[in-house]
């Protein structure tokens, strides 16, 4: 798809709403729909996260995470066949050059030194937020071998990929052709931080948006997105279970 092909034309006031709900509230309707979906159908199978005071194994926590994703993948899917769309309409067309591709390492490295000076000026501000609070990601039992590649594959391969067909393929994109980089970076970046539930999350998770959301305007593809992503939550799975 041409970068002429992402604009559309001038929308009148009534239009923009709607298109600013529709690329913000489609996305997260996905998500939520598979969410409870995948609970209510898999809880008559086996325990779930959200039966309260339930112990869920590793293995069963996967199942979760996985059908869960891959249910949201399949509802966007849909959505995007309704419509009428292909795959460029989310940026899964085409295979990127090799040269977008390397552009992740150099965004990784902005992206982690402006999310490093962003928790200094917090901490130097004494806001009080807790910055060291853990990320419960589901998987902090895992210990063999078996386990700890569950968690490498839910994590790191199956994760990035929605989220990144969701917030960037579906919001970021969408905003982008009606408002413009900045508003479709601002907007998509702190629904994505506002998701993760914590607070020292947000700082993180928006900085990585705002890159995420670059990397997708700058190559018009969704692939170098799901590439970072993917680099980011390898180093935050080493991090959590391998130092």
């Amino acid at each position: 798809m041409n970068r002429e092909e992402e604009t559309t034309p001038e929308l009148n006031v009534l239009q923009k709403v709607k298109t600013f709900l529709g690329s913000v509230l489609v996305p997260l309707g996905i998500f939520v729909i598979a969410q409870l979906a995948a609970a209510a159908i898999l809880s008559v199978f086996i325990p779930g996260p959200f039966d309260e005071g339930s112990q869920t194994g590793i293995g069963s926590q996967f199942v979760y995470v996985v059908f869960f994703e891959l249910l949201a993948l399949a509802l966007a899917w849909f959505f995007v066949k309704w419509r009428k769309r292909g795959l460029d309409w989310l940026g899964l067309g085409a295979w990127p050059k090799p040269k977008d591709m390397l552009l992740v390492f150099p965004v990784a490295g902005v992206y982690i030194f402006v999310a490093v000076v962003s928790f200094y000026l917090v901490e130097l501000l004494q806001t009080g937020i807790d910055l060291n609070q853990n990320q419960d990601v589901g998987f902090e039992a895992a210990s063999s071998s078996t386990e700890l590649l569950l968690a490498f594959l839910a994590l790191v391969v199956v994760t990035p990929l929605t989220e990144e067909v969701l917030m960037r393929g579906f919001m970021f994109r969408n905003l982008n052709r009606t408002f413009g980089f900045v508003v479709a970076a601002l907007v998509s970046a702190s629904i994505f931080g506002l998701l993760h539930g914590q607070v020292n999350l947000f700082i993180d998770t928006f900085v990585l948006g705002l890159a995420l959301a670059w990397l997708v305007n700058k190559t018009n593809s969704l692939w170098p997105a799901i590439g970072l992503h993917s680099l980011k939550n390898s180093i935050a799975f080493l991090y959590l279970f391998v130092f």
